[in-house]
């Protein structure tokens, strides 16, 4: 067991170095085949079969790898038509990866609308019969062991009762609507001159753009604003020789930010290309709060206490970062905004806050619906209606398996954005609003990385402010924030 453990690490480490490689810009192709091959012996029947019932991070993670060695094909298939696609608007040419950059930038709500159900059309034609074919393949293959459907597997295999959290997350839906239609009818109106019911989900990608703000955010303040404000919960930066912070230009570089943790605690990559803007230092907030976390795990863990626990523990400590910049006094004390800009700004970023929240909760009741059923024919009309219940603007039907999370991913991340909220809490209320630069607050974040990926979120929300998974801190964040005069 413990030569698999240590292999299944060396695994993790080539398979996470290729993805920073390519990502970087390093590499022009992704060679994950050899890494596959090299280790093939993990992702066996016969290897999951040996590992105890007891051993359940590790089982989840080789069942996982299984699937997808068993999916492969359809995965391929599905990433060299996305790579190949080209639009067409006006003779100009859009690639799929640049889709979604022109709609947040579109102000012509036709040119938003008539991108957007071209790749509607491409993803009903040519996708849809490849995910369709994935997902019947993983319902099936998962069959092989002994678990049921894929929807009790989920269950057992993750530790999390989703009927609990589906009924949670249910009620939060029904406490904020009113601040949710009204405040999103509001801005509607004044942004873009259309209500929330005649809105549509290509009209929030600009509504939410925030590019008035981009003054504000400049690409050259990026780095040098990282390094101040970890400085200041006593983090340097400088000092951190695991940490590498990749700033490098390159033709082929991704533009995102990413971490990529080759080997924790010794080696974690963050890629950064500063781009400026609200969303470019947003997204490397966010990168950071997973960089700094396996930064600091002990490297005496267990392999899976390192690698393999609880996926959204760890955007727990990237959303405490990111959403530093919902925060009126973070972004007063760190990007200047006062007054009146300061509580638009405030008002903008918190009210599409509570969009994404929103939108992934009808995400996650379509899930559920789904795995329990497994009624691919239907799931369609399930996906339109339960976004719907949730946001109240034009969704497609058609996205219902583009936009599919396996293993439940989104509730990982529902379940890290109502625990971000209470941890947050906790910290102004011990080390007072502007914890953020206050070097015991730091201390306590290093004692909460210290112990890697060992608890569950809820088990680090009862450790630390001994207090239960609650969704009142974040519900009342937004209530406090989108008043209705």
């Amino acid at each position: 067991m413990n030569n698999l453990k240590k292999d299944v690490e060396k695994f993790l480490h080539d398979f996470t170095c290729e993805y920073y490689l390519y990502g970087s810009g390093q590499k022009q192709a992704i060679e994950l085949a050899p890494i596959y091959e090299k280790y093939r012996y993990l992702f066996t029947k016969d290897t999951i079969d040996s590992i105890p019932p007891e051993e359940r991070k590790l089982r989840g993670f080789l069942i996982s790898y299984y699937l997808g060695e068993k999916t492969s094909s359809q995965n391929e298939e599905i990433s060299r038509k996305k790579s190949e696609k080209r639009f067409y608007i006006d003779e100009h040419e859009i690639t799929y990866s640049r889709l979604h950059v022109l709609l947040n930038n579109l102000p012509l709500r036709e040119e938003r609308e008539r991108l957007f159900k071209l790749k509607v059309e491409f993803v009903n034609k040519e996708l849809n019969p490849i995910y369709a074919e994935l997902l019947q393949k993983v319902y099936e293959t998962i069959r092989e062991f002994p678990y049921g459907r894929y929807y009790e597997y989920l269950t057992r295999i993750q530790n999390i009762d989703f009927e609990y959290y589906k009924n949670v997350f249910s009620s939060f839906l029904k406490d904020t609507q009113e601040i949710y239609t009204h405040h999103m009818n509001k801005q509607l109106l004044m942004q873009l001159g259309i209500s929330l019911n005649s809105a549509a989900v290509y009209d929030i990608y600009y509504l939410f753009r925030g590019k008035e703000y981009d003054y504000k955010f400049k690409s050259n303040y990026l780095v040098d604003f990282l390094k101040e404000f970890l400085l200041n919960l006593g983090i340097d930066l400088s000092k951190q020789k695991n940490v590498i912070l990749d700033l490098e230009e390159r033709p082929t570089k991704s533009p995102r930010a990413f971490c990529a943790p080759c080997e924790i605690p010794n080696k974690v990559y963050l890629n950064v290309l500063p781009q400026g803007g609200y969303r470019d230092f947003e997204t490397v907030l966010h990168e950071m709060g997973h960089t700094q976390h396996f930064a600091h795990t002990s490297c005496t863990l267990k392999m899976e206490d390192r690698y393999l626990g609880d996926m959204g523990l760890s955007e727990v400590y990237a959303f405490l970062f990111q959403y530093l910049l919902t925060d009126p006094v973070f972004v007063e004390y760190y990007f200047d905004i006062y007054g009146e800009d300061l509580e638009h700004f405030i008002r903008s970023v918190i009210l599409s806050r509570l969009y994404i929240v929103r939108r992934y909760i009808g995400k996650f009741n379509f899930e559920i619906w789904l795995h329990k059923t497994e009624d691919i024919e239907n799931a369609p009309e399930i996906y339109e209606k339960e976004l719907h219940k949730a946001l109240f603007i034009k969704t497609f039907k058609e996205l219902y398996l583009e936009d599919l999370d396996l293993d439940f991913y989104s509730a990982n991340y529902l379940r890290a954005w109502f625990a971000e909220a209470s941890l947050s809490d906790f910290l102004k209320t011990k080390f007072g609003k502007k914890w953020f630069i206050n070097k015991k607050a730091g201390e306590l974040l290093k004692e909460l990385w210290f112990e890697g990926k060992r608890w569950q979120i809820e088990e680090m929300l009862s450790e630390v402010t001994g207090r239960p998974f609650d969704i009142a801190p974040l519900t009342d964040t937004f209530k406090r924030y989108l008043k209705i005069v």
